[in-house]
């Protein structure tokens, strides 16, 4: 498993897991101290490597970032944060990857608590801990009481334990 996945299993992966707007992902990845498997892995889920998608709840571009949000993580960075703006790549990836940093900040003693973060905001995943405070992750994943945060927490979990398993991005 050391070199996995390998041999004619590498170009299955890779068209399971692709790694578009690489240069942007690993530029911002690495500025915001977050890792690109994470990146890519709420860039999956959230959009499927759409740019120009757009929720139910407003959220748009590849990271899928709200405009009140986008306005606040712009602020300190002088990145737009309009509807049109945030369908751009490299701002989506930006605030996306700055959003990531700032929530694995706040959850520092269990950064994977980032992913029900991004997808709930930072509150509910803060009174489940509250509320679990000893539970087994696993677990405490499986008790998050709204579906769509539990499935997308598995969904990124899963696609970011891909991505880092595969081998780097040749440039």
């Amino acid at each position: 498993l050391a070199s996995w996945p390998a041999g004619d299993w590498v170009k299955a992966w890779e068209l399971a897991f692709p790694r578009p707007y690489h240069d942007v992902v690993s530029r911002e990845a690495k500025k915001n101290g977050v890792p690109e498997a994470l990146v890519y892995g709420v860039m999956r889920e959230e959009s499927a490597f759409d740019p120009g998608a757009v929720s139910h709840a407003n959220a748009y571009g590849l990271m899928q970032v709200i405009v009140p949000t986008a306005k606040m993580l712009a602020k300190d960075v002088g990145l737009p944060y309009d509807p049109a703006s945030l369908k751009r790549p490299n701002v989506s990836i930006a605030l996306g990857s700055r959003g990531l940093s700032r929530l694995k900040r706040d959850f520092a003693s269990n950064p994977v608590l980032a992913i029900p973060g991004y997808n709930a905001g930072p509150g509910r995943p803060r009174r489940w801990l509250r509320e679990r405070p000893n539970q087994d992750f696993d677990v405490w994943v499986e008790l998050i009481p709204f579906n769509e945060t539990r499935r997308y927490t598995k969904r990124v979990l899963a696609a970011r334990a891909a991505y880092a398993r595969m081998r780097p991005v040749l440039t």
